[in-house]
């Protein structure tokens, strides 16, 4: 997994996505839904397979998840 670099304008600055900024002008990035979608199935997978419910807004799920996995020696 890695940024949609080969994506046409979708405004990485630095490589990494950036909020709109009124005041300087700076266009915020364009996020295709492909690959959101993508990035957020990977991570779901890895917290199912932890054993864990995904859930909106817990965002220790993921480190959860991996410890899980690792301590369970599934891998």
């Amino acid at each position: 997994m890695d940024y949609p670099k080969s994506v046409p304008n979708v405004g990485l600055v630095g490589g990494k996505f950036v909020d709109e900024n009124t005041a300087t002008g700076q266009v915020g990035s364009l996020i295709p839904s492909a690959w959101g979608t993508a990035v957020t199935d990977e991570i779901i997978n890895v917290i199912k397979e932890g054993g864990f419910a995904p859930k909106e807004n817990e965002n220790n799920q993921l480190t959860a998840a991996i410890k899980e996995i690792i301590k369970k020696g599934t891998v």
